[in-house]
């Protein structure tokens, strides 16, 4: 592979962002909330089938557990996990309700673990405290982020899926059966600032010549684009900024989208440029239908979007 000469393409090409913040919609099945009911450890997930739901007694220990489907629309994999207890709060309790200065339903810690359609690791998101949730940490492609969980859906959201409530059960179930025995679904809306976004550096013809405005890109092409911000390399565990990238290249983890212009195009490549620190390359085919003129390119990984770089285009 050739080697990286960074180069600064068009000063004013990549615009800043206005609004760093990411909205991911997250659509959530077969939830059941195990709730704490039986003193012996023996006896704990050895019915196989549905149980009754156990009363709601305060201080009593609950999991809920669900599976992700979709991510802003598009289908995903991944476990929802989120440890509490039972306890309301509110300035006038009732009897096994705490006392506190205002209203407040129970605490709990939650952690998000997303996959790719095929089941491969993208990330994780943890959140806790009360609602809404202040977001803690992250890992693989949300390493460092922050941000907030819980909160109205976008204007522009994906239609609500069918909705079902959720199931509370007694831990005498075995949770091997909670898809087969059935759950609810949720949807829960993270409003993130990622540590990092990608970002397009530089755009190269497929001899490595610089794109410019007097040597344009073509349509049909093959455009090489300098990234950075596109996260962990298979298989998804070191942060980018840890060491120089390997080569042979290794493929970036997450899933990678590509919009020129107003079209999505398919990303051909998406490694880790060797000897590299977070600086990646991928791969885009100029639209055939691409018109004289500037074109946006924005790509978007693990539903991270990034800023518009502006390549010019001649037919």
């Amino acid at each position: 592979m050739k080697q990286l000469v960074p180069i600064a393409i068009f000063a004013s090409g990549l615009f800043a962002q206005t609004d760093n913040r990411v909205i991911l919609v997250v659509d959530v099945d077969n939830v059941v909330i195990y709730r704490s009911d039986v003193a012996d450890p023996a006896l704990r997930g050895t019915n196989a089938s549905l149980t009754a739901t156990p009363a709601m007694r305060p201080f009593t220990d609950a999991l809920n557990v669900g599976d992700i489907v979709a991510v802003n629309g598009k289908p995903a994999r991944g476990l929802w996990t989120s440890r509490s207890f039972v306890m309301a709060f509110s300035p006038t309790p009732t009897p096994g309700t705490g006392i506190a200065d205002r209203a407040s339903g129970s605490p709990a810690d939650c952690k998000w673990e997303f996959a790719d359609e095929n089941g491969r690791f993208i990330g994780a998101i943890l959140d806790g405290g009360y609602a809404p949730h202040g977001v803690t940490g992250g890992v693989g492609a949300f390493y460092g982020v922050r941000g907030q969980m819980g909160g109205p859906a976008p204007p522009d959201a994906p239609p609500l899926p069918p909705q079902r409530p959720t199931r509370v059960a007694s831990t005498l179930e075995d949770p091997a059966n909670r898809r087969a025995l059935g759950g609810g679904t949720t949807r829960i809306v993270f409003t993130l600032i990622p540590a990092e976004r990608p970002e397009i550096q530089a755009a190269f013809h497929e001899n490595f010549a610089p794109v410019t405005a007097t040597n344009p890109a073509r349509p049909g092409e093959l455009l090489i684009l300098q990234i950075s911000g596109l996260g962990p390399l298979v298989p998804g565990n070191l942060p980018s900024s840890t060491i120089p990238f390997p080569n042979p290249p290794v493929e970036v983890n997450s899933p990678l989208e590509a919009v020129f212009g107003t079209e999505s195009v398919p990303v051909i490549t998406k490694i880790g440029w060797p000897g590299q620190v977070n600086t990646y390359r991928a791969d885009v085919r100029v639209p055939s239908g691409a018109v004289t003129g500037e074109a946006g390119v924005q790509l978007t990984v693990a539903w991270i979007r990034g800023g518009v770089f502006r390549v010019p285009v001649r037919n």
